[in-house]
């Protein structure tokens, strides 16, 4: 626009100088005032603030900044304000606005009420079928446990019957392998306490006498190595 301007104020300072009539006059002034105007839009009230807040200068500084190591400086807007709707971060005015704490306070309330009931509930349940499980195992092994009561009473057993091949009414082995076996391993048990009682005797009185009443020392009678039955060894 300063060039057509330039041109219409040429124009009719060249049509002054040459003596031009009233029309070409007023033609070459309406050319002048005809220019068009840069119009500028003016601030408003907000933006005028913004433009005084050093936190608004240095985010338009580093808007018009150059990109460093690739990375372009960008403004989000200003917070939950201007979040899109849809977004995490949007919220409408109505709850931006809303101031009725009681309420929002009864409401956090029971929704922790209810996350602890849940809690107690599942805890409550997890228990119970737990007790349930337990109950079953204790019932499983009664059960077992009567059926081998059961399943010995019907087979029967002879009443008064030994555990171990030794009769001890008569106190007598009995005439069988096991009894045999049984009298070889009560033989070994004696033969080993007769020959630790002769070693013991033997170094309380090396000399042959006892030395508190000075009688002659007995010695252990200790009987010879048992022998297993049969010839088979042990």
């Amino acid at each position: 626009w300063a060039v057509s301007a330039q041109a219409a104020a040429i124009a009719m300072a060249m049509a002054m100088a040459a003596g031009a009539g009233s029309a070409q006059l007023a033609a070459a002034r309406f050319a002048h005032d005809s220019r068009v105007f840069a119009n500028k839009q003016p601030l408003t009230r907000y933006e005028r603030h913004s433009s005084r807040d050093k936190e608004s200068k240095e985010r338009a500084l580093l808007e018009k900044r150059p990109p460093v190591r690739g990375q372009r400086y960008i403004n989000y807007g200003k917070g939950i304000a201007s979040a899109d709707a849809g977004t995490v971060a949007h919220i409408t005015e109505q709850d931006r606005f809303f101031t009725d704490f009681a309420d929002e306070e009864k409401k956090r309330r029971e929704h922790t009420f209810a996350v602890k009931q849940e809690q107690l509930n599942r805890r409550r349940f997890e228990q119970a079928m737990a007790e349930e499980e337990r109950w079953r195992d204790i019932d499983s092994q009664w059960a077992a446990a009567e059926a081998r009561e059961s399943s010995r009473k019907a087979v029967g057993a002879p009443r008064n019957k030994s555990s171990v091949p030794y009769n001890p009414l008569t106190l007598r082995y009995e005439d069988s392998a096991d009894g045999d076996m049984l009298r070889f391993t009560d033989d070994q048990i004696r033969f080993r306490a007769a020959q630790r009682a002769e070693r013991l005797r033997a170094h309380q009185s090396k000399d042959g006498y006892n030395p508190v009443t000075g009688d002659p020392a007995t010695s252990v009678r200790v009987p010879p190595a048992p022998q297993p039955p049969g010839g088979r060894p042990f």
